[in-house]
Order: C-alpha cells, then structure tokens, then sequence
C-alpha cells in the first residue's frame, strides 16, 4: 500500500511550502470526505426503510408522535 502522504514528483512545491502542503492535504481531506458520504449514501440505499413508501413512514411518525404524547 502507498503512502498517502506521499506527493508526486512534479509537486516539489508541496514539500516546500507548508501553505501548499496544507491546503493539498485539505483538499484531499475533503475528497476523501466526500468519498465516504456517497459510500454511507450507498450503503443506506440498501436499508429497507428506504424503501418503504412515504404514506407508511408518514403513518409510522404519526403513531410515534401520538405515543410521545400519551407518556
């Protein structure tokens, strides 16, 4: 596996400038970052709730809240 804080060769800027070298690893972060939402937006796809029709999770928040209600 490679470094991941490893930079290209053509990139000597980043090994020289700390201010380069911090928004490279910023944006990287945020790449990354990014990544790993569409990963858990994908994963979530595959819960059945999502699957289940407005009008029954409409039922569903409508029993709950009445249940709030009663405590």
């Amino acid at each position: 596996m490679s470094d991941p804080m490893a930079v290209a060769p053509e990139s000597m800027a980043l090994e020289t400038d700390p201010d380069a070298r911090r928004a490279w690893i910023d944006s990287r972060i945020a790449a990354l970052e990014d990544e790993i939402r569409r990963w858990k937006s994908s994963r979530n796809e595959l819960s059945v709730i999502s699957h289940l029709p407005p009008e029954v999770l409409t039922r569903i928040f409508e029993f709950y809240k009445r249940m709030l209600r009663v405590r």
